[in-house]
């Protein structure tokens, strides 16, 4: 397993220590982050994914993260600082420390968004006096910070000090242990059975106030979490949590903000993040209109949509002949939009009752999906007058063409027609294929495009592993039904016996573009997880986007992966070692990368002076790298 180990204050991250303007995107994380300072003094900013800054979307962290005796820590499972969407992680954290410390499960001190935290967090004070902030998603907010959406799973416990830690199930406040104006865009959830500050099970000590959405809207399972003291009203049972009234809660932070369509509800379930086959629930307010009789709006009723998007309880028809015979109701509106029982809802409506001479005829443009089904549909007053196309449901595994009249395009979600007598329009969509390769050290096995749910196979020769003892035992990751572009990379153990499955992590978009951010782990950086433990999902089209001149040879089978191709040029460059220490010269600029002898990358460096050096931590063989050149070398 690769490590990334480091004796004092530094910005340390799985994949970036420092990343000012950048994101790391689908970037996975196998490796364990260690910090053992020395120095008290010196402050460190940690994450699994991110250390100081910059954004990471939808990436996971497996890792677990341990500092002892760093003065001031900041410690997240996915960002010491900065700003999270869609992520998880899963790694422990444990942190000892005589100094303030701000640790959460998710960001130390960041805006999360749509992110779970699985993993345990424990802080351990040694000193007297010293604040510290801990939470399951992040530690400390300020101003600027936005959160919402979210889930913690993970228990949170502090130990020591003088007991008057600051402790929440999900999110801490400001650094001064005061309310801030920090908004909240959804509510969020903790699902946890334990947040024990020294012994005690607290529900936090969040202010509650009107100027502060997030602490408005953060809520725990009390059925699960028993804890004595919920004066603060942040509990909810297991019950209550389980209807599609609480998401809704959730979506509108009890109705303080704009509905979000983060959080919809099927069953007698949690609620659950929105996606492609769980609509976010909103509301739909019904209205009578004095538009057309003259009489006073008033509300006729409203409903709740369900995870299928649709609303629940249509009310029953208002009748208009008391004021005008000549009347019958014709359709509940949304502006042009038909409303009925089969239209999909895509936000907080306010809906009209619209009426209709009772001798006409209404007429409509309906949009059906590819099995019939009508998705919306549009009043045509007048034949000649644009109307703007809707968009489609969207579905996994499938780009949506545009809609068609038969076999005629008429033109794409958003662009500005006159339905001059067309009456229904389809949709049509085109089967994405996604690239799976199986490679084995450096060489590319097998390539295959595939359709979203597809299972690949692989069904060439078994792998060959490069070192004596060691056999092939399996594919990493685990291969799994096709849901993006994929490499899977053969795994070698000891006899059978097993290795850390994130060796089998190879080079993907993060091993390209860490060349160019910055990082204060130096020399110290010997980690495949810095480098090589990224997603192999993050392989296609950011990986294209993210290659540079000093990158290493992609496989010309390729289109868009980033398979490393050894090549037999005579080296450049020259190498000296020092017992675990490489130090290059005549280099010409570019990027190191060193490569143990089963042809897994485990250090990155950008090379920005006449001699670059690399500590590595593990005696063995190595391949050393830099702008197409390669050279063997033994550590001993």
């Amino acid at each position: 397993m690769g490590k990334i180990i480091t004796d004092g204050g530094a910005d340390v991250g799985g994949i970036f220590g420092t990343c000012s303007n950048c994101t790391a995107t689908n970037c996975e994380n196998y490796g364990e982050i260690i910090l053992d300072g020395k120095d008290n003094s010196k402050t460190a900013n940690v994450g699994g994914i991110l250390g100081n800054w910059g954004s990471a979307i939808n990436c996971r962290n497996y890792g677990n993260i341990t500092i002892d005796s760093v003065g001031s820590p900041t410690v997240g499972g996915i960002a010491g600082l900065g700003t999270v969407q869609g992520c998880v992680n899963k790694g422990a954290i444990t942190v000892n420390t005589r100094s303030t410390s701000k640790v959460g499960g998710i960001g130390g001190q960041t805006s999360a968004y749509y992110s779970l935290n699985e993993g345990r967090v424990v802080v351990n004070l040694a000193g007297i006096g010293e604040e510290c902030y801990a939470a399951g998603i992040t530690a400390t907010i300020s101003s600027t910070t936005r959160l919402g959406g979210n889930i913690n799973k993970g228990t949170i416990i502090v130990n020591g000090g003088n007991g008057d830690a600051h402790v929440y199930p999900l999110h801490g406040v400001s650094a001064d242990g005061k309310s801030t104006r920090a908004k909240a865009v959804a509510g969020s959830i903790s699902l946890s059975d334990s947040i024990v500050n020294n012994g005690r099970l607290t529900a936090g000590s969040t202010l509650k106030n009107n100027k502060d959405t997030v602490a408005q809207c953060a809520f725990f399972d009390k059925d699960i979490y028993r804890v004595d003291d919920d004066s603060l009203g942040f509990g909810i049972s297991t019950a209550e949590m389980e209807t599609i009234e609480f998401a809704y809660r959730l979506n509108t932070c009890n109705g303080l903000v704009k509905n979000s369509g983060y959080w919809s509800q099927h069953g007698d379930n949690y609620p659950v993040m929105s996606d492609q086959d769980n609509h976010a629930i909103y509301k739909v307010i019904f209205k009578d209109s004095s538009r057309v009789i003259n009489i006073k709006t008033y509300k006729i009723g409203e409903s709740l949509t369900n995870y299928e998007g649709v609303i629940i309880d249509m009310p029953e028809a208002p009748d208009p002949s008391d004021a005008d015979e000549d009347l019958k109701f014709g359709y509940w509106a949304y502006e042009n939009q038909v409303i009925d029982e089969n239209t999909i809802i895509n936000g907080d409506y306010t809906v009209y009752a619209t009426y209709v001479p009772k001798n006409s005829v209404v007429e409509t443009l309906a949009f059906k999906t590819e099995t019939g089904d009508v998705f919306a549909k549009y009043v045509i007053s007048d034949k000649m007058v644009e109307i703007t196309l809707p968009n489609a449901p969207s579905k996994n595994g499938y780009e949506f063409l545009g809609w068609y009249n038969g076999n005629q395009f008429v033109g794409a979600a958003g662009a500005k027609i006159v339905p001059n007598g067309l009456s229904v329009l389809n949709a049509k969509y085109e089967t994405i294929l996604y690239k799976i390769s199986f490679i084995s050290r450096t060489d590319t096995l097998q390539t295959g495009s595939f359709a979203y749910g597809d299972m690949p196979e692989y069904k060439g020769e078994k792998p060959t592993c490069a070192e004596l003892g060691y056999e092939f035992d399996g594919w990493m990751p685990i291969v799994a039904a096709v849901s993006a572009d994929k490499s899977y990379y053969a795994r070698c153990s000891k006899n059978g016996a097993g290795i850390s499955s994130s060796s089998s992590e190879q080079p993907s978009s993060s091993s390209e573009i860490a060349s160019n951010s910055s990082s204060s782990l130096g020399d110290e950086t010997s980690s495949s997880s810095t480098i090589a433990s990224s997603s192999s999902e993050a392989e296609s089209s950011s990986s294209a986007k993210s290659e540079s001149s000093s990158s290493s040879k992609v496989n010309s089978s390729s289109s868009k992966g980033t398979d490393i191709a050894w090549n037999t040029v005579q080296p450049m460059f020259n190498l000296a070692v020092n017992g675990m220490t490489l130090t290059l010269s005549n280099t010409q600029g570019g990027v190191v990368r060193i490569f143990d002898a089963l042809g897994h990358m485990v250090a990155a460096k950008s090379i920005a002076s006449a001699t670059t050096s690399i500590t590595l931590q593990t005696p063995g063989n190595y391949i050393v790298r830099v702008n197409g050149a390669s050279r063997s070398v033994i550590l001993k």
